[in-house]
């Protein structure tokens, strides 16, 4: 069995590994004469043959190896020795998980030598082989090396996963040159490209980076290549132009989602608003509210606006939370913290004391609520006795 085959290498390479659990797990199978599957984990796969129950074992093993937070190289290389003395059928599989174990490991030289004996004596490598084998490259900043590989896959028709092109990506975006991931992809054949959530994970990179044009082009690239778009993949589109300060990107942004019949939900209200208002857009940040509130169905922006005009239109915040408390949608906590804040940063000690009396009487003096009042009143001077 290949249990047996493991151990005495495992055993004789290294009689004292770090991975002393790995080691004592196959030592015990042995002397009990029991399947190793109960130290890794069950699987509900019935063997059928000795060999099925080789490549079961295998699987097993190279799992727990794979998903170990500190995989050990020498381990490793003693499973492959046991793998290659066992007649196996899943050649592509088992290797591509052994290279997967050597790149966590960042041992190159063995990723390269797997990789090169499995094309001389298997034929061309599966994706997923060329996944670990390009990562690895990339691992080692050599992305020259990785680029090879991706033209090889292309020669031979191969469609790289979408673990290589996000691998790809995240090696640009460290590097600072998500331009080069773009043109990357852009140019792709058609046997190789991309998929949509590349294409977001490109996109989404250029917002993390503040690249904001280059994130505009990937977002008409991706309209044009006819992928669909979702309401959480424009809210972080309005969220990154909102704190950039760039508005009328984002009204665009809001123009695009009504073509394609995506209904804004409160976390895209409260982006627009509030990026109207940190740009003192004020009047249009109103304008744009009284054509949302049919369709607000939460107090989450009304306090938005709240908070935006509590900095310097006060009456005009006051006469809004009168209208909240008339509307459908019921002020909250926050409502009221915001309104605390407010009028104690105005110096109005009356109306702070009028709002905190109010407050008290909703039920609404949480401890977020209660940091507020005790910072207000030593602004104001108040001293008002309050619970929690």
């Amino acid at each position: 069995m290949l249990r047996q085959t493991y151990a005495r290498k495992y055993i004789q390479h290294d009689p004292s590994p770090r991975n002393v659990r790995v080691r004592s797990m196959f030592e015990t199978a042995l002397k009990r004469n029991e399947d190793t599957s109960r130290y890794v984990g069950n699987t509900h796969v019935t063997p059928t043959s000795e060999d099925d129950r080789n490549n079961s074992e295998v699987g097993k093993i190279l799992q727990f190896l794979n998903n170990s937070h500190d995989p050990d190289l020498t381990t490793i290389r003693c499973l492959e020795e046991a793998i290659l003395e066992t007649p196996l059928s899943s050649v592509h599989v088992l290797h591509s998980a052994l290279l997967n174990a050597y790149g966590r490991c960042s041992a190159r030289e063995d990723v390269e030598r797997k990789f090169n004996q499995l094309k001389s004596k298997h034929g061309v490598p599966s994706p997923q082989v060329y996944e670990h084998v390009i990562r690895c490259n990339l691992n080692s900043n050599d992305a020259s090396e990785a680029l090879m590989r991706l033209d090889e896959m292309v020669r031979f028709n191969l469609h790289p996963t979408t673990h290589t092109w996000n691998d790809f990506i995240e090696y640009y975006e460290k590097h600072g040159a998500l331009m080069q991931a773009y043109n990357l992809m852009a140019n792709a054949s058609s046997t190789c490209r991309p998929s949509r959530n590349n294409w977001f994970k490109l996109m989404f990179a250029f917002g993390r980076a503040m690249a904001l044009d280059e994130e505009i082009k990937t977002f008409y690239k991706i309209k044009s290549l006819g992928f669909t778009f979702d309401i959480r993949e424009f809210n972080i589109l309005l969220d990154s132009h909102g704190r950039k300060g760039r508005v009328d990107d984002m009204l665009k942004f809001l123009e695009e989602m009504e073509d394609l019949n995506i209904v804004p939900n409160d976390v895209t209200r409260c982006t627009i608003l509030t990026g109207l208002g940190n740009a003192q857009r004020i009047e249009d940040m109103m304008q744009l509210f009284e054509s949302m509130k049919p369709d607000i169905t939460t107090c989450n922006p009304w306090n938005t606006v709240l908070s935006t005009l509590g900095k310097k239109e006060i009456s005009r915040m006051a006469s809004l939370f009168q209208e909240l408390k008339q509307s459908s949608v019921r002020p909250d906590a926050y409502t009221y913290g915001i309104l605390i804040n407010a009028f104690a940063n105005a110096g109005m000690k009356e109306e702070t004391k009028a709002i905190i009396e109010e407050a008290a009487k909703t039920n609404f003096i949480t401890k977020q609520v209660k940091e507020i009042i005790d910072k207000a009143q030593a602004k104001t001077g108040l001293d008002m006795c309050h619970s929690e």
